[in-house]
């Protein structure tokens, strides 16, 4: 069980990740910490941070901590930043796919399991539950800019499972990215929980969650 940030409210009701992960060095991810919950159930969690998260972070993580350098570039190039920071970190170098639900899957196809099972790691938002573009992650970044560029950043897209979705042309590049990882690697099981990801495609399973739970029940072909 992977845990993406540190949005901890899962544990009040007795669901605990095995790890929580970060890539970012904003230090509004701090913040995160602040819940009690966090130190009930620190002992039995690993936190897996890249090497450029916030000082922050590691200085309030009461629980165990891993790390790895986040390949950035060419680590061929003598002017690699991935090669030099990998020289003083001296961690693993991986894969992030420039977001952190991306980086879930990495990490948990790095320790070969069966089958690993995505839920809400969409890369869109429901239509008709974000009417409002100022809703969204790219906002923020947008806002400054006229009305028709905000525009074209932002596309309509229906899932597999019939939901309409809108994504942004940043998220839409993840999306596509991680789906040709999960393709390169068909020896591992990649099962889509969420009815509004566009993480679809071939060599990803849909699937409803009530029947990944009965399948769990089973035994069988248990996921990360």
């Amino acid at each position: 069980k992977f845990y993406k940030r540190f949005e901890f409210e899962v544990m009040k009701e007795e669901i605990i990740p095995d790890y929580v992960m970060s890539l970012d060095g904003e230090d509004l991810l701090c913040k995160h910490l602040e819940d009690p919950v966090i130190n009930e159930y620190a002992d039995q969690i690993t936190g897996v941070f890249a090497a450029t998260v916030h000082p922050g972070i590691i200085e309030r993580w009461p629980g165990k901590m891993a790390f790895m350098t986040p390949w950035l570039d060419d680590m061929t190039d003598l002017r690699s930043i991935t090669k030099v920071m990998q020289m003083f970190t001296k961690k693993t170098v991986m894969r992030t796919g420039g977001n952190v639900g991306s980086f879930m899957w990495f990490v948990a196809a790095f320790l070969e399991p069966k089958s690993i099972a995505m839920i809400g790691l969409d890369f869109a938002y429901q239509a008709a539950t974000t009417p409002y573009l100022h809703d969204t992650h790219a906002w923020d970044m947008l806002k400054r800019f006229p009305k028709e560029v905000i525009l074209k950043h932002y596309c309509r897209k229906t899932t597999p499972a019939g939901v309409e979705v809108i994504t942004e042309t940043t998220f839409d590049t993840m999306a596509g990215g991680l789906i040709s990882w999960i393709r390169s690697k068909p020896e591992i099981r990649t099962i889509q929980l969420s009815e509004c990801s566009i993480v679809t495609g071939d060599g990803i399973k849909l699937m409803g969650f009530d029947d990944y739970l009965k399948e769990q029940e089973g035994g069988e072909n248990n996921s990360r």
